[in-house]
């Protein structure tokens, strides 16, 4: 699932910078990968599991801003 927050003047031309707040929980041993993209008004992560495994992820706090 996509996880959407409100950022005011985000354009969907724009760039979302992003960098988790805390270390990496040892549960996932960084085979997660977070996808950020902006759209209207918003700014959007997707957290991908790119194996075959089934990988449940923790809650994590991203620290981001837009970039344009």
């Amino acid at each position: 699932a996509t996880v959407t927050t409100a950022a005011s003047g985000t354009l969907s031309t724009d760039a979302i910078s992003f960098s988790p707040s805390a270390a990496v929980t040892a549960g996932t041993n960084g085979s997660l990968i977070v996808h950020a993209f902006p759209s209207a008004n918003n700014a959007n992560f997707q957290v991908c599991n790119p194996t075959a495994a089934g990988i449940t992820p923790p809650a994590e706090t991203l620290n981001w801003r837009v970039v344009r």
